[in-house]
């Protein structure tokens, strides 16, 4: 039955993530959350406000489970706090509290996770520095926390302690929390944005305090996902090219200088991109590829790019030993990374609390391996002979191709980002798959039998 419970929270999973695209990897300032497949999260860093969910307050360096909190599908480490949001639509939180972050109604920090009262039917979370963002599965963003600089963007500028709805927002399908400002992709691939504006970072071609209402960033279409750093903004673009705008002074914006910018601008020498990763503090932002392998840019100043030095760059540069990666999160000067076979790995400061999840507290400059990070995975079926149940060919496909199954089968196939793009059920005999408007790169894929038996590996489209 092992097998049977993973698939339904894969179809769970499934219902959120084509709005949400839910996040399963964050990390914070000194801590670090993970999603694994048996729907619980891990959690690992500096406990003393209490974001890591565990009732105590002594940092873990190995990714420790988060007792009584199943069924979850997305995570978010924010300031020293954490949210997690469940698969039927609730949201949970933990951690520090001094500005309503938490939305409990009140500034008590929370050692365990505690469910937020007034929230239901949420689809994506998002925590920034001391506030909170939550879209609802009907495109309204709701807020709450520190406002001092707009970030809330419910027009005033005082703090809330529970959730509020952002008034005149609708049709939102991604939310970002960033240091003092927020960002909201609507579903015609547009992006707005509200709160502090000093660097640029609301991308309005000007700088300013900012804004507490939500306002147009200029000369962006075909947004798919967007990011909130410190005082800067990632977005991704359909066709796989980044822009960038805000605070430049580590390069963290990749563009080649460290000059500030109001206004978004390509980052020239990136294509092919799933996913995007932008720093608290510290300033640095990682890329993933298609093909599964990481670029970087901005700070090195803890060795956050694994690479073995303290070298920063204000272009994208690649890490030769990170291939196969499916997930990355960008920490207060540190870095995870996790590849396709469920392993971790991290560089970066961790002296602080153990964030990295290697087992020490000790700081790393090049690629360290996270413990134990998911448990193995449990299986009742055919694992190590499924292709006498299940096949698929050709591989490398140009954009369609057949599976063969011995029985009937679910079969998923997800994006790097574990974005589920295509969930179809498979009947025994031979199956055309048909994914030509798909873009070329790599996917992965699951097939799973009635009887448990399952198949995975990574699909090539060329």
């Amino acid at each position: 039955m092992a097998r049977t419970i993973t698939y339904s929270i894969i179809i769970l999973i499934a219902a959120f993530s084509q709005v949400s695209n839910a996040q399963v990897l964050d990390a914070g300032r000194e801590h670090s959350l993970y999603l694994c497949e048996d729907s619980i999260p891990r959690s690992w860093g500096k406990a003393t406000s209490g974001p890591l969910g565990l009732g105590i307050t002594s940092s873990k360096a190995i990714p420790t489970s988060i007792p009584d909190l199943g069924q979850i599908i997305a995570v978010s480490a924010g300031n020293h706090f954490s949210l997690f949001l469940k698969a039927d639509g609730t949201v949970w939180a933990t951690g520090l509290n001094n500005k309503g972050q938490l939305g409990m109604g009140n500034t008590t920090t929370l050692q365990e996770p505690a469910q937020i009262p007034s929230l239901s039917n949420v689809i994506a979370i998002s925590g920034g520095v001391e506030f909170s963002l939550f879209l609802k599965g009907d495109g309204t963003v709701w807020a709450c926390g520190l406002n001092n600089a707009g970030q809330l963007g419910n027009g005033t500028n005082s703090d809330e302690l529970t959730p509020i709805q952002i008034p005149g927002l609708s049709n939102v399908t991604a939310i970002a929390a960033g240091g003092a400002h927020s960002l909201f992709l609507l579903n015609d691939g547009t992006v707005k944005a509200c709160g502090l504006n000093l660097e640029g970072q609301l991308g309005t071609g000007a700088t300013s305090l900012g804004s507490n209402v939500p306002l147009d960033v200029i000369s962006l279409t075909g947004i798919s996902k967007i990011d909130a750093g410190w005082s800067y903004s990632l977005f991704l673009k359909n066709d796989g090219t980044v822009w960038a705008c805000g605070s430049n002074d580590s390069g963290q914006l990749g563009i080649g200088n460290t000059t500030d910018q109001s206004t978004p601008l390509m980052i020239p020498s990136l294509s092919g991109i799933a996913q995007i990763s932008s720093g608290p503090l510290s300033g640095h932002s990682l890329f993933l590829k298609n093909d599964g392998s990481v670029w970087m840019s901005g700070s090195n100043a803890c060795g956050q790019f694994g690479l073995g030095n303290n070298t920063g760059s204000s272009t994208p540069i690649q890490n030769p030993g990170l291939t196969n990666i499916v997930h990355l999160a960008a920490g207060e000067c540190y870095s995870l990374f996790v590849k396709d076979d469920g392993t971790g790995l991290a560089a970066g400061g961790n002296a602080s609390g153990g964030q990295l999840g290697i087992g020490n507290f000790n700081n790393s400059t090049s690629l360290a391996a996270m413990a134990n990070l998911c448990p193995p995975p449990v299986t009742t079926g055919m694992e190590e002979n499924t292709t006498d149940a299940f096949s698929i060919y050709p591989n490398p496909s140009s954009g369609s191709f057949y599976i063969k199954a011995a029985i009937d089968a679910q079969f998923e196939l997800t994006d790097l980002s574990g974005r589920i793009i295509l969930s179809q059920s498979i009947t025994q005999g031979e199956t055309w798959i048909n994914i030509a408007e798909r873009h070329k790169g790599a996917y992965f894929y699951r097939l799973i039998g009635r009887n448990d038996s399952f198949k995975s590996g990574k699909l090539l489209i060329e």
